[in-house]
């Protein structure tokens, strides 16, 4: 009895400690850069290890910071600035490691809308051709990636397997072990 009442402990516990392991940027080397007049001509550009907090912050054209985080990319601009009306003025970002599935805007530039937005599995872009900008403008950025889709089946870490299966041989120890006393 004693050793069932292990077990159940060891299930339980199991089964409230399973966690997920999320998709995420954070030790991720992605490239930020600034392009313009199009998509292909990169004005500048950084290989950036994300991690949290802003010890990876980037500084574009003397006009934006650029933040990656583990899901987001917050972009803050620090003076007045029009962005020439050109195919591409804007922020891109190259080789994400985790498939991005969506990414959703929260921002206060006046004439953004999703139009400017363009992604790929493993890059984005957010074109600011033509809009103008303030000390006080924002344009921050969620990604989502595939690995976090609530939609597919999840994968348990190996801790949460470890204690599922301490708790499945603690069930089948006890008459393994009746069984060759018996002997």
């Amino acid at each position: 009895m004693k050793n069932y009442f292990l077990t159940l402990i060891l299930l339980v516990l199991g089964a409230s400690s399973a966690s997920v392991a999320q998709a995420s940027l954070l030790g991720s080397t992605v490239f930020l850069s600034h392009r313009s007049p199009d998509l292909s001509s990169v004005t500048e550009s950084y290989p950036v290890n994300v991690e949290n907090g802003t010890g990876d912050t980037n500084v574009f054209g003397l006009v934006y910071t650029s933040n990656p985080e583990s899901d987001r990319i917050l972009v803050n601009f620090f003076r007045p600035f029009d962005f020439e009306p050109t195919a591409f003025n804007g922020h891109a970002g190259e080789f994400v490691s985790e498939p991005i599935n969506d990414i959703s805007v929260d921002t206060n530039l006046k004439g953004w809308d999703s139009s400017r937005l363009a992604y790929t599995q493993n890059s984005f872009n957010f074109n600011w051709s033509g809009l103008t900008v303030d000390q006080d403008s924002y344009f921050y950025a969620k990604l989502s990636f595939a690995g976090n889709n609530p939609n597919q089946p999840t994968v348990p870490e190996p801790a949460t397997i470890l204690l599922f299966g301490m708790g499945a041989g603690s069930l089948f120890f006890p008459s393994l072990k009746r069984k060759f006393s018996q002997k």
